[in-house]
């Protein structure tokens, strides 16, 4: 009831049923950062008439109209640029999403978990936009360089990857980041955990030994190493630590065109510590 109370509200301030916002549509509004990237990549920066905050690749995204951060979108702002699309991401977009529809507004939603879901939502995309023939040629490009990076890796070091400290949490092999720890060459630690992104021990770290660790948690390379048992660990002994200071983690963490600078970043780094 609150829901649609809140729908009626929007539609009587914006003066127009939810047809008529819908059939005069232009322009896209993009509230997830990935979806912007790939956007701009086939070709519609200047059909984005709306942003989040993060959506701030390429460059000329950041002159587009916010609507918000992230997790704070505000819906009136979207309906007020009357847009022809929204693209939106899943998880707590979703609500969002729902409310967008039944304003009568076409949401697209995109949330990929791999690189072939990235291949996937490309093309889904450049459907969506009129740019089938943009996506098929982004795709062709981005899975030959993936290969081209995949046979140049001589040695396989085991890798941790850490997103927060506290609690402590990593990644599997399943998830989009553990990919690309494994595309890069590298032996992610924790081939298997309870979901994509979950909690680890720090028992188990230390046990596994990782010989390179990417932190994401805004912590110092000092900080990591005086924690209880990791001046052990071969990676702090041989400062083979790695955080956002020296690793964009946009490469590695957004599902867009751009992860094939994260496995480049990765391998790098990888081959700097090969023995």
């Amino acid at each position: 009831m609150k829901n649609s109370l809140l729908v009626l509200l929007i539609i009587l301030v914006m003066g127009c049923s939810p047809a008529e916002k819908n059939s005069t549509g232009k322009g896209y509004v993009v509230i997830s950062p990935e979806v912007a990237e790939i956007l701009a990549e086939l070709g519609c920066s200047d059909q984005i008439i709306g942003v989040t905050e993060e959506c701030t690749y390429p460059e000329e995204l950041q002159s587009k109209q916010s609507v918000g951060k992230f997790g704070e979108i505000k819906l009136e702002d979207i309906v007020k640029l009357n847009p022809e699309i929204v693209f939106t991401t899943e998880l707590e977009q979703q609500e969002l999403a729902d409310k967008l529809e039944k304003l009568g507004i076409k949401v697209v939603r995109s949330y990929p978990k791999s690189v072939s879901g990235v291949y996937k939502t490309i093309i889904t995309l450049g459907n969506e936009v009129g740019k089938s023939k943009e996506a098929e040629l982004l795709v062709a490009s981005l899975k030959q360089q993936v290969a081209e990076l995949e046979s140049n890796m001589p040695k396989r070091p085991r890798v941790y990857l850490e997103i927060w400290n506290n609690p402590l949490m990593s990644v599997s092999d399943n998830s989009f980041v553990g990919e690309l720890i494994e595309l890069a060459g590298g032996d992610n630690i924790f081939t298997e955990l309870e979901r994509d992104y979950a909690r680890v021990k720090p028992e188990m770290v230390i046990t596994a030994d990782p010989e390179i660790i990417l932190s994401f948690s805004k912590q110092t390379f000092e900080e990591i190493s005086q924690r209880k048992g990791w001046n052990n660990i071969s990676a702090v002994k041989n400062k083979a630590v790695y955080n956002e200071s020296n690793l964009n983690s946009d490469h590695i963490f957004r599902a867009g065109p751009r992860f094939v600078l994260g496995i480049r970043d990765l391998q790098e780094i990888f081959k700097s510590h090969a023995n």
